[in-house]
């Protein structure tokens, strides 16, 4: 009787076997519920820093992409000057190169007015260039040449050139006729460096 009781009570106290695979199904979507949503949130925060990386990696080509254009952009601009001048440089300077000297013979000879220390005026004198093209132009015109600095040095007075101070304007002048006579003819005026007077007397 004592057993019988026993088990009446048992079997009321444990769960009916439907109740029981129910708990069991639910537990185990329970723990497969966690699991999913762990892995997504994992999931989520590596993409996230992936996605973050591979961001930082493009800005970063991008600017590196920016500078580089710059720099190359202030690169062409500086060879298209550094050009623009070399040109300027070349068509308006005087060619490097050795000195040239074109002697102007015989030496000039002019009489002074009446009434001056000295009676006449004798120069010899030189051009200088670096440039064959204008030493040839000068030689071709000698007589264009001659000819206007005949006519400057027969302008000049006693006083006026003997001082020192006097040559040396009447040395520039001189180059200002030579380089007038290579401009006339269409050489260039300043591959004319220089006029020296190698020799000057006054008797």
């Amino acid at each position: 009787m004592a057993d019988t009781k026993t088990a009446d009570a048992a079997a009321e106290a444990a769960p009916p076997k439907g109740d029981q695979s129910k708990l069991i199904l639910i537990a185990v979507i329970g723990v497969l519920s966690m699991v999913l949503v762990g892995g997504g949130v994992a999931s989520f925060f590596l993409l996230r820093d992936k996605h973050s990386d591979t961001e930082e990696v493009a800005d970063a080509e991008e600017d590196a992409a920016v500078a580089d254009k710059a720099d190359k952009e202030k690169e062409k601009e500086k060879e298209k000057k550094d050009k623009k001048d070399k040109s300027k440089k070349g068509k308006d300077a005087a060619p490097k190169g050795p000195a040239l000297y074109v002697s102007l013979e015989p030496p000039f000879v002019v009489n002074f007015t009446a009434g001056q220390p000295a009676r006449f005026l004798q120069i010899t004198a030189q051009i200088m260039t670096r440039d064959p093209a204008t030493s040839q132009l000068l030689k071709d015109n000698d007589p264009l040449v001659r000819n206007d600095l005949l006519m400057l040095f027969a302008t000049q007075t006693y006083e006026a050139i003997s001082a020192a101070e006097g040559k040396e304007n009447l040395r520039k002048q001189a180059l200002e006729a030579v380089r007038n006579v290579v401009k006339t003819e269409g050489g260039t005026p300043d591959h004319v460096e220089a006029v020296y007077f190698t020799s000057i007397v006054m008797q």
